[in-house]
């Protein structure tokens, strides 16, 4: 099947095209571009209602002057030159984007109603590895001030109020089974080296919103003494109270400062399209991915 012609004969439709890289998606997806415009002549605020997005800002710049030339084609022709020329103007504020600069401008348009400054940064991959670092860091500080019976809770000090419950609820866990705790503490550190448990928590601080909704933390953890199933219940429970601590943290560091790493990015758009108010006063058409 010639995708080109089915596009064409009915852009309206979805298409799911999956194709390695150089084997022309961006040329289809730039014919795909074409044909909504070719059938809405007449109307060239057209591009206001087309999304394009995609992941590198080198593809959405070739995207977009590809288009452009289409549209300098379609000029030269002499077709309906009032509605390309006006097309050719209006492609400056086409929605031609990154994934990530898509999602900023939602929610920079659209700040106020989800309480997000519209200065927010996006932080990179690099930034959000030495955040989870110190996040790990700060939460087992807490944690070990927890056994060694001192009050370590200055660090947490100047976090938001909600923040701070939520640390201190999940310490008071700790608290409230003493020895319980002591016991697990202690098995956990014969089981594994400090640097071992960091990484551990570095990676489900990284993966927490997938893990945490499938508990499946700690699933490959395995004691030295498969008889000890207690302790390793045990162990779960630091554990998992641990990486609600390190979570926390980790929210205070980067969201409470608006500094979204991409998996907050993106959870903050859809808390944008969910808004009854701001879905009523949008009219995007997801045309194109």
């Amino acid at each position: 099947m010639d995708i080109i012609k089915e596009i064409k004969k009915n852009p309206d439709r979805n298409f799911f095209i999956s194709a390695s890289a150089g084997t022309g998606k961006t040329y289809t997806l730039t014919k795909y571009y074409i044909s909504i415009l070719e059938k809405n002549v007449g109307n060239p605020d057209i591009t206001d209602s087309i999304l394009a997005v995609t992941f590198t800002n080198k593809a959405a710049g070739e995207m977009r002057e590809r288009i452009m030339a289409a549209v300098e084609e379609k000029i030269m022709s002499g077709s309906d030159n009032s509605y390309w020329e006006e097309i050719k103007i209006n492609l400056s504020r086409a929605w031609i984007k990154t994934i990530d600069s898509f999602c900023s401008k939602i929610i920079r348009e659209n700040n106020i109603l989800v309480g997000v400054d519209p200065n927010f940064s996006i932080i990179s991959e690099l930034k959000k590895e030495r955040e989870i670092d110190r996040t790990v860091k700060t939460a087992l500080a807490l944690v070990f001030s927890a056994y060694d019976d001192k009050s370590n809770r200055e660090i947490i000090e100047n976090y938001s109020n909600i923040r701070k419950q939520n640390i201190l609820k999940h310490l008071d866990i700790f608290e409230k089974d003493k020895e319980r705790f002591r016991k697990a503490i202690k098995e956990f550190l014969r089981e594994k080296r400090v640097e071992e448990i960091e990484n551990m928590l570095s990676g489900s601080v990284k993966n927490q919103r997938i893990e945490m909704q499938k508990s499946l933390l700690l699933e490959d953890f395995e004691l030295s003494d498969t008889e000890k199933s207690k302790i390793y219940t045990d162990i779960l429970w630091i554990y998992r109270n641990t990486v609600n601590i390190a979570t926390e943290i980790y929210y205070y560091n980067t969201l409470d400062q608006f500094q979204f790493d991409h998996k907050a990015v993106l959870e903050k758009t859809l808390e944008v399209f969910e808004n009854e108010i701001i879905l009523r006063s949008t009219e995007i058409n997801l045309s194109i991915l």
